[in-house]
Order: structure tokens, then C-alpha cells, then sequence
């Protein structure tokens, strides 16, 4: 194994909450699949996949459709965690040695060495990656020092402004459009953040950086780690946003937090910035909601934010590296991303025609906004995705708290990123 690269993943919140989003999308049905893999005759083989899932949701996500669409491949689930690294040691150690993987980060498929280009596999069994969403497989390169393409797209994020449209029609205004600028959300927020018979309302709710990914820059410098913020008037704008937001906010509960989710859920927040997969969770609240497209930047326009991309890695010591690619290329055909989008999974096909099926298999968003979630094209990555940026937390709620301008704080977040980029660096 490569110890070369020990680096300690720093979005695992973000993991598990999206871990949950996949665990909460129970398809209500399967996609259909021929009986047959186009009439060849084949040996019978097994193919063994890591996926931290149920084993209902493993079931219908990989092994009956692919086990449908290719009848001599038997699918069998690897215990194990994609996410934690001790995890996958812990099997590799106990001789297993999966397939195919899901989700697995930059720095375990270098530690692991399952660091292979799949590029001149992909041409040698001429599976076409055209019909697929570049800004994906650039987000895919842009990860790799190299530019190799080192894992196969497949499920994106998206995300949407949602709405309560009773405070909304409580205080009069008119919902949200789906060509808002930022600026523009947050002055109807401070409208609609007022008290009203004994309930104080917030406006808008919203956080992390889904609003600093629609600029396509990185906090540090890929190749030294050199802490580059200060630098950037991107990041100076990021602030001084939330800067205006926070003045529309009359007061933050010391108990409740900068940011949280259930004021929306006890319908005292009009609008909560959410990934799409939340239209499956909130459709047992009793919420009278809508959704918007998510604002832009007024120099960016039509640019959406990039959303956290689960992907798929075939390990170079498969014995079936053929057959893994051929499922690979069948998640991304129309058949499989249409079954996809009809249970709101994100597609990563550039077949706009399959947008128009985005959760049609739940009756809870009929009649919702659904064509907003796509109105505006992916962000494209950084020409290279820093993996030191991880070490680099702009922490709104410290913001919000400190009182400082945003060049001051920018200043203070460098000098302790570059405290633990240093730090890091001793350990590789």
C-alpha cells in the first residue's frame, strides 16, 4: 500500500449528510432492464462492490439492474465503509480485494493504489463519455495532479432554494424567482425576517460553501499549499455576503445557532438553501413549500453551484476490469440515468430530456418547481482542485461572532491554515 499520502479527509460532514440523502432515497421502482446483455454468452462471474448502504438500497442500486442487464454477473456486497480509511485497511487485510468501489476520495485511491487512469481502458472498449456532463469528468481530473481520470461519474448534487409559501403569503411578498441574484435573495430575506404575532421569523437560512462554489477557485496554491485568500477577491465578496446577511438577522439564538435546519421544519424560516434530494425528506412535514432555482452571482450568471459527486473506482487488480467497465457505461446510459432521475437521484447524463423526469415517480412533488433544480449549467472546477484546501475553514459562525471586516478574518483563518498545512506537511 502507498503511505505517501496520509492526508485526513475534511469534508466528512458533508459525507454523512449526503450518506443520508442516498439512504433516504428508497426507489419506489426499479429501473427496467432487458433479460439479456445483447444476446452474448458469457461465463458466469462474481463481482464484488463497496458501498456503505443498507442492503435494500445496495440491491436496487447496483445488484438488480446490473445482475438484469448482464445475466452471467452475480453482484455481491464487500463489508466495509468507503469513507474511512482504517475501515478499508481492515478489509484489505482481511483478503478481500472488491471490484469496484463507491465513492472513494483523491488521497485512498492514491493510499490504496487504486490510482488508475481509465482513460485508454475506456477507448480500448470503446465506451463514449460524451453524453455524460463534462464539468463532472473535469471535476474528476481536476482532483488528480495528473489530470487522469481516475473514477467514473455517478450520482451529482444539486441544489435549490426551498420556500415556505405560507410566510410568504403571511407577509405579502411574492415567492421567489428563479433569476435571483444573492444580493437580491438576501433583501427579500430581510423583509421577511420579522415578528408576527408572538413568532419571530427569519427570512433565509443558509450556510457552508455552496455560494463560494459557483466562483471556481481554490483557498490554496495545488502544488505548495501556499494559503491564497488574502489574494482573491472572491473570497472577500464570500464574506462580505454573509456580512449582509447576517445585518438582516435581529438576533441569533445563543441556543439554536448561526444555522440550523428545524426553524424551517417548525415553519419559522421562509427560505432554506437545501440539495435536491430534500424534497424526498420534507414530504411528510406538512409544509406548503415551493422551490426556486438557486441564485447567482451577478458575474456569474447562469452558473449553478457544484455539488458533492459520488463516484466509482475500478480497482487495477480486478480480474473483470472489462465487465466493471460495462457497468460503469450502463449507470450512464439513458435507460439507467431515466430511472435515476424519476427517483430523484442525480443524473450525471447531459441529456436534458431526462431532467424533464426528475422525481416523476413521487406524487409528493407533482406540481412542484422541479425545472428550476436545472435552470443553470454546473460550475467548471479550478483548472486543479487543491486538496490542500481542506486545512483552510472559513467558519461563518466565527465571522458572524468576531465583529472583524472580512479582511481581518481572512487574514487570521491564513495564518492558522498555514499553521496546519505546515503540520500536515510534516507527517507525509
Amino acid at each position: 500500500m502507498k503511505g505517501c499520502k496520509r492526508l485526513f479527509c475534511g469534508f466528512a460532514v458533508l459525507l454523512v449528510l449526503l450518506l443520508i440523502s442516498c439512504s433516504s432515497q428508497k426507489s419506489e421502482t426499479e429501473p427496467k432492464t432487458p433479460d439479456s446483455s445483447e444476446g452474448e454468452e458469457h461465463e458466469p462471474i462474481t463481482l464484488k462492490a463497496v458501498a456503505l448502504w443498507d442492503e435494500t438500497m445496495f440491491n436496487e442500486r447496483f445488484k438488480e439492474p446490473i445482475e438484469n442487464k448482464f445475466p452471467y454477473i452475480t453482484v455481491e456486497q464487500t463489508p466495509g465503509n468507503n469513507f474511512d480509511r482504517q475501515s478499508l485497511e481492515e478489509m484489505f487485510s482481511s483478503g478481500e480485494n472488491p471490484d469496484f468501489f463507491f465513492t472513494l476520495s483523491q488521497e485512498d485511491m492514491e493510499y490504496f493504489e487504486l490510482d488508475q487512469d481509465l482513460t485508454e481502458l475506456l477507448e480500448a472498449n470503446q465506451i463514449d463519455t460524451s453524453h455524460l456532463n463534462q464539468a463532472l469528468l473535469d471535476t474528476i481530473r481536476a482532483r488528480d495532479k495528473e489530470g487522469r481520470l481516475l473514477a467514473w461519474p455517478y450520482e451529482d448534487t444539486y441544489y435549490v432554494i426551498m420556500y415556505n409559501k405560507d410566510i410568504f403569503d403571511l407577509f405579502g411578498e411574492d415567492y421567489p424567482s428563479d433569476d435571483l441574484t444573492w444580493y437580491e435573495l438576501i433583501e427579500l430575506a430581510g423583509r421577511l425576517t420579522q415578528e408576527r404575532d408572538g413568532t419571530s421569523y427569519r427570512g433565509l437560512d443558509f450556510q457552508d460553501e455552496v455560494v463560494l462554489s459557483q466562483l471556481s477557485v481554490n483557498k490554496t496554491d495545488p502544488e505548495t499549499g501556499e494559503v491564497q485568500i488574502i489574494n482573491q477577491d472572491e473570497f472577500s465578496d464570500f464574506l462580505n455576503l454573509y456580512k449582509r446577511y447576517f445585518d438582516t438577522l435581529p438576533n441569533v439564538e445563543e441556543e439554536e445557532g448561526l444555522f440550523t435546519d428545524h426553524r424551517f421544519i417548525e415553519q419559522r424560516t421562509a427560505m432554506v438553501v437545501t440539495n435536491a434530494q430534500a424534497l424526498n425528506w420534507r414530504k411528510d412535514d406538512g409544509l406548503n413549500y415551493d422551490v426556486a432555482a438557486i441564485p447567482t452571482w451577478p458575474d456569474h450568471p447562469g452558473v449553478a453551484p457544484r455539488g458533492f459527486l459520488h463516484t466509482l473506482t475500478l480497482n487495477p487488480e480486478s480480474k473483470h476490469k472489462e465487465d466493471v467497465l460495462k457497468i460503469f457505461a450502463y449507470f450512464a446510459s439513458d435507460e439507467y440515468q431515466q430511472w435515476m432521475a424519476k427517483n430523484g437521484i442525480g443524473i450525471v447524463s447531459n441529456n436534458k430530456e431526462l431532467q424533464k423526469d426528475f422525481y416523476s415517480d413521487y406524487e409528493s412533488t407533482h406540481g412542484k418547481n422541479i425545472e428550476a433544480i436545472f435552470k443553470n449549467e454546473t460550475a467548471p472546477p479550478p483548472e486543479r482542485i487543491s486538496l490542500w484546501d481542506k486545512y483552510v475553514d472559513i467558519d461563518l459562525q466565527k465571522f458572524y461572532e468576531s465583529g472583524m471586516d472580512s479582511n481581518e478574518f481572512l487574514r487570521i483563518v491564513t495564518e492558522e491554515s498555514e499553521a496546519k498545512i505546515l503540520e500536515a506537511k510534516t507527517q507525509e
